[in-house]
This record gives structure tokens, C-alpha cells and sequence, in this order.
């Protein structure tokens, strides 16, 4: 063993590791996260079904904190305009705790992980998001963006052109990255 000195020398080192244990600890809880925090951003109650398994997973798991948080859409009109629409609560199956969307400030809270149903950022022809939910701009307030298509592609063989240019066009939207 090597020998540092007087007991009170000793004293005074341990009393020093101790305090930078202590700080070390506390930035510690200050820096890095225990919890998991993952956001839903769905805009359409009816392509909810894609996302819900996965947000049950997260509800269940101890370390985790989900919210379901339905944003507006807009649709197109039969005359040219658009029209904005709002699923919540009564949307959305009774197992599902909803978030209001002006309520949960994602610029703030920047969780972990969002996930989202719609990838179009406003290029889609039928309806589109507010922009404030446009991929690119969520991608600066989380960690991960996972997009989860609210449709299953079929097989496609090469001589159907409708299915070639459908599948192009799903893989193409800003949201997929």
C-alpha cells in the first residue's frame, strides 16, 4: 500500500472524492435521461391503427413516457379550398390517452423519438399537416423521426406501371429520408 500521508491528509482526500462524487452524481440526473420519451403524431384517427401497437409497446414499458398527440389536417374541398379538420378523443380508441397538439410543446420537451403516419409535408394532393409538424422541421427537436406507413405496398411487378409509379411516389415524399 502506499502511504499518502497523516490520517488527516487521508481524511481531507476522502472528504474531497466524496464531494466530486457527489457533483458527478448530480450532473449526472441533470444530463442524462432515466426516461424514454416518444411522441405520436397522428393526423388521421382512421390510420391510427399503424401506429397503435406500437404506442401500446410504449405506454407498457416502465421507463417509457408516450403520448399520443393528434395533429390538424387539412383536406381538399370538392371547390379548391382547404378545410381544416381535428380527430381527438372521441377519434381514437378508449385505450388511448390523448395530448392535446397545442398542448404538448415539442419545441420544449424535444422527445427522444416521434413517430408519424403522414410524410407528405404538404406535397400531398388530398390533404396535408400543418407545416409546423413537416418533417423537417421535427427532425430538430428529436433524436429520431421514424415514419410508419398507415398502408401496406403489394407486391409490384415490373410491367405494371400504375404500381411502379405508385410505389415512386411513396418512397419519394420529404418524410422519408
Amino acid at each position: 500500500a502506499e502511504h499518502i500521508g497523516s490520517p488527516e491528509e487521508s481524511i481531507k482526500y476522502l472528504i474531497k472524492a466524496d464531494r466530486q462524487l457527489a457533483a458527478v452524481e448530480k450532473l449526472m440526473e441533470a444530463e442524462i435521461p432515466d426516461r424514454l420519451e416518444i411522441a405520436f403524431f397522428p393526423c388521421r384517427a382512421a390510420e391510427w391503427d399503424c401506429l397503435h401497437s406500437i404506442y401500446m409497446a410504449a405506454r407498457q414499458d416502465k421507463d417509457c413516457d408516450a403520448y399520443c398527440v393528434p395533429i390538424p389536417y387539412y383536406s381538399l374541398s370538392p371547390d379548391g379550398t382547404w378545410g381544416e379538420s381535428y380527430e381527438g378523443n372521441e377519434d381514437y380508441p378508449q385505450d388511448v390517452q390523448i395530448t392535446g397538439w397545442n398542448e404538448y410543446e415539442f419545441e420544449v420537451r424535444k422527445p427522444d423519438i416521434i413517430f408519424i403516419h403522414d410524410a407528405k409535408d404538404g406535397m400531398g394532393t388530398d390533404g396535408r399537416t400543418d407545416p409546423r409538424f413537416y418533417s423537417d422541421n421535427l427532425r430538430g427537436y428529436t433524436e429520431r423521426l421514424v415514419y410508419v406507413p398507415h398502408y401496406v405496398l403489394t407486391d409490384i411487378k415490373s410491367d405494371m406501371r400504375n404500381g411502379l409509379e405508385r410505389m415512386r411516389r411513396s418512397c419519394a415524399w420529404p418524410g422519408i429520408a
